[in-house]
């Protein structure tokens, strides 16, 4: 009798930080964009969020949205746990090649994002070996 074992590919889990908020911040840039252009030849009504959530964020999500790889570190049982999370954010916050950081208080909201959903204690969340985000009791 023999055995095959089968290769698992290497399937990397994208952390959505990309909540209703978020959502609500990307469809009122798209209004701001319908009143910029607006022009009494041009009297094309905006559409409604859920008409823009199926008919334009949907399908375009990849050049709305990036993925980012944020590093997070943590105090457990006397010692430090890390992990390493790929995390989708708007795609005006980082550059595409991740080396320039467009809005970087926006970067530090979505990396608090990420440490509350650890929830541990003493959460760091840096981005490219900076700290962008470290827990403190005042939260």
């Amino acid at each position: 009798m023999t055995t095959t074992t089968a290769k698992k590919a290497a399937k990397v889990e994208i952390t959505d930080l990309m909540d209703h908020y978020e959502l609500l911040l990307l469809f009122r840039k798209y209004v701001d964009q319908c009143i910029e252009d607006y022009n009494f030849s041009n009297k094309l009504r905006p559409l409604s969020f859920d008409e823009w959530y199926v008919r334009e964020y949907t399908p375009n999500i990849d050049s709305l949205t990036q993925i980012v790889s944020f590093q997070a570190k943590w105090y457990l049982a006397l010692t430090y746990e890390q992990g390493s999370y790929q995390c989708r954010i708007p795609a005006e916050v980082v550059s595409e090649d991740g080396g320039g950081i467009f809005d970087i208080d926006t970067l530090r909201r979505f990396a608090k994002k990420l440490a509350r959903r650890l929830n541990f204690p003493e959460t760091y969340v840096n981005y490219r070996g900076g700290c962008v985000y470290r827990w403190s009791s005042d939260i």
